[in-house]
C-alpha cells in the first residue's frame, strides 16, 4: 500500500496488466526502467530524473510487507519543500540496482553512453518550445 499526502490526486493505470508487460519487455533503457519504478512506485518523471543514489535505501531482506527499502523524495519538487517516502517492491529493487551499478555520477539515472552525467530531459525544439518524446536524450 502507498500512502498519499493530502489532496493528492488518485492513480488509474492507463494499461492493463497484459498491456504494461508488452511494453516493458519493447522498452528501451531508461525509459524501461522508468516505467518499472513509476509503475511500482508512484515516483514521477521529474523526481526519478533527480533522484540521488543517497536517496535509494535497500535493505539485505524485505521487511514484513515484503518492501526492499525506500526511495527519499526530497529534492527538486515542485510544490513547498517536502519529503516524501516510497516504498522499493522486489521488481523495483532490481531495477535500481542495475541503473545505480550502471551510474557513475551521484544521480540513479545516467545518460547510457555517459554513465558519469545525469540523466536529462529530452524533446525536440521546435522555435522556443519543447516537444517532449520526439528526440532520444543520447
Amino acid at each position: 500500500m502507498i500512502d498519499q499526502y493530502q489532496n493528492e490526486r488518485q492513480v488509474e493505470y492507463v494499461f492493463d496488466e497484459a498491456t504494461y508487460q508488452l511494453w516493458i519487455s519493447n522498452a528501451e533503457e531508461p525509459l524501461r526502467s522508468a516505467s518499472i519504478l513509476a509503475r511500482n512506485s508512484g515516483i514521477t518523471r521529474v523526481e526519478m530524473l533527480n533522484l540521488e543514489k543517497d536517496c535509494v535505501v535497500i535493505r539485505k531482506e524485505p521487511d514484513e510487507d515484503g518492501n526492499w527499502g525506500d526511495l527519499i523524495i526530497k529534492r527538486e519538487l515542485k510544490r513547498r519543500a517536502r519529503k516524501r517516502v516510497l516504498k522499493i517492491n522486489e521488481e523495483s529493487k532490481l531495477v535500481l540496482e542495475n541503473l545505480i551499478s550502471q551510474s557513475k555520477c551521484r544521480h540513479v539515472f545516467s545518460q547510457p553512453r555517459h554513465p558519469d552525467q545525469k540523466l536529462r530531459p529530452w524533446g525536440t525544439r521546435i522555435g522556443n518550445r519543447s516537444s517532449p518524446g520526439k528526440a532520444c536524450p543520447w
